[in-house]
């Protein structure tokens, strides 16, 4: 389930063999124990850009899986040179509900 809340976040991405344009991103999901890779990235203009398009997918994400238990749960936001733009703990998904 958290797979998918991952999977979400990078639905627009470029089809495969266009070259990317813009800066390419990835947010993986981690708990300390496991973690989601994201191996298909985002495409996006800016790390700010980054930071917004992921805020507003977490309160999606927010609505679409207030059941679960995102308590030690974090999402790393990071480029293609493996550079961390967001470190953002998903326990506060609970809070915002």
């Amino acid at each position: 389930m958290h797979a998918n809340a991952a999977l979400s976040l990078t639905q627009n991405r470029q089809s495969p063999g266009k070259v990317p344009i813009m800066p390419q991103y990835y947010i993986h999901l981690t708990d300390g124990a496991a973690t989601e890779i994201d191996a298909h990235g985002i495409d996006l203009a800016s790390d700010e850009a980054a930071r917004v398009k992921v805020s507003a997918a977490v309160e999606e994400l927010r609505e679409e899986f207030s059941g679960d238990d995102w308590t030690g749960w974090t999402l790393h936001l990071v480029d293609a040179f493996g550079r961390c733009v967001l470190d953002l703990p998903l326990e506060r998904l609970r809070a915002l509900a």
